[in-house]
């Protein structure tokens, strides 16, 4: 490595410690995990899942395991997003306020999910096969993440903000038709309602 290399790493990653500590460890576990037999991989990665069954029996358990486990390889596309979106608050915020949202967007996305299919199955709307669905990754603590960098737009770039956002979670609503893209519109309206506690003025330009 060159002494270039060297001393510019260590500059990119300052102010990004919370991105790329998350990042590091969520690759490691996929790496590891795509490194064992591919049904010892499936049956961990549905041991970690939010699904209903697994909350019920262990769910502090799964709710801390599941935000460090993919689903597939190319959610690792989602890690290069993840640090500069984790960065961006930490240097507005700090670290402190960059874990918490992205801990309430992971467990607040993911709680309510989990309410509104209790409440489909019991009243028969929704399918008990449900119950069971493997839900796992980092996209609900980003999409919290997100809401919160509102506030860091400039105002003339918050309705192109907002349509990008809304434009890519009606996207999901329309082409995977699952209950994730509910708990990613859930997560980014948390992080959204985190901005009247940051007592920080929005950008001017």
């Amino acid at each position: 490595m060159s002494q270039t290399s060297a001393v510019t790493l260590p500059r990119w990653v300052r102010g990004r410690q919370v991105g790329v500590t998350y990042a590091v460890l969520v690759l490691t576990v996929t790496l590891v995990l795509h490194a064992l037999p591919a049904e010892t991989t499936q049956r961990v990665v549905q041991q970690a899942s939010t699904n209903l069954v697994n909350l019920r029996q262990q769910p502090l358990t799964v709710m801390a395991a599941s935000a460090f486990v993919l689903g597939n390889w190319s959610s690792l596309l989602e890690l290069p997003v993840l640090i500069m979106a984790y960065g961006a608050v930490q240097r507005w915020l700090g670290w402190p306020a960059a874990v918490v949202a992205g801990v309430l967007g992971h467990v607040g996305a993911t709680l309510f999910v989990a309410v509104i299919l209790v409440t489909g199955i019991a009243r028969g709307d929704i399918a008990l096969r449900i119950a069971t669905v493997t839900d796992v990754g980092v996209s609900y603590g980003m999409a919290c993440i997100f809401g919160l960098l509102i506030a860091r737009v400039g105002r003339r770039w918050v309705p192109v903000y907002l349509t990008a956002a809304l434009a890519y979670l009606a996207y999901g609503f329309l082409h995977d038709r699952s209950f994730t893209a509910l708990g990613h519109t859930t997560a980014f309206a948390i992080g959204a309602s985190l901005i009247t506690f940051t007592h920080q003025g929005r950008p001017a330009t």
